[in-house]
């Protein structure tokens, strides 16, 4: 009788852990806030997107605010949030043909480290900018790879800014 109980109890244990870790595993990002999920659920990722962290708060006790704007150029649309709350949208007018990013907002975040941030995007392709004309501060690192820009500063990510654009026709 107690080894009985001792096998289903193992088996219980078992089925809990297992579904725990499902759980764990399959949830969403807990970067994308409920307004961000509406958006995309209506509209889907966005195309491109830029983050900013921009200062909030009071000076006893200042703050970061995650500010994102999601590009929707099929649209005709901008979507700007700000600590994921929808802020506002926009009209969006677009100057050339622009390619999805294969990058999600969620996938950055600001106490990501350098390593981390390239280990996303791709090591192999990402270069720093330097000598960059407003950037005086050694402190601000600025990183590229043709597809992403982004701006560690004091070892944090303080921007970053997807790009894809079609090639011209005379560049096919």
């Amino acid at each position: 009788m107690k080894k009985k109980f001792f096998a289903v109890a193992v088996v219980v244990f078992l089925i809990f852990l297992s579904l725990t870790a499902l759980l764990m595993f399959s949830k969403k990002s807990e970067t994308i806030s409920s307004d961000q999920q509406h958006v995309i659920d209506l509209m889907g990722y966005p195309k491109q997107f830029v983050i900013t962290y921009v200062e909030s708060g009071s000076d006893n006790n200042p703050q970061l605010t995650r500010n994102e704007i999601w590009i929707y150029p099929e649209d005709g649309l901008k979507v700007t949030f700000l600590g994921g709350n929808l802020v506002y949208s926009d009209e969006y007018k677009k100057s050339a043909d622009i390619i999805a990013t294969k990058f999600k907002p969620e996938d950055f975040e600001f106490d990501q480290t350098y390593s981390q941030i390239a280990n996303i995007i791709g090591k192999d392709s990402l270069y720093e900018v330097e000598d960059l004309p407003g950037i005086t501060d050694k402190e601000i690192k600025v990183y590229t790879n043709g597809e992403v820009m982004f701006l560690m500063e004091n070892g944090y990510l303080t921007y970053l800014q997807t790009f894809s654009y079609a090639a011209e026709e005379n560049e096919k």
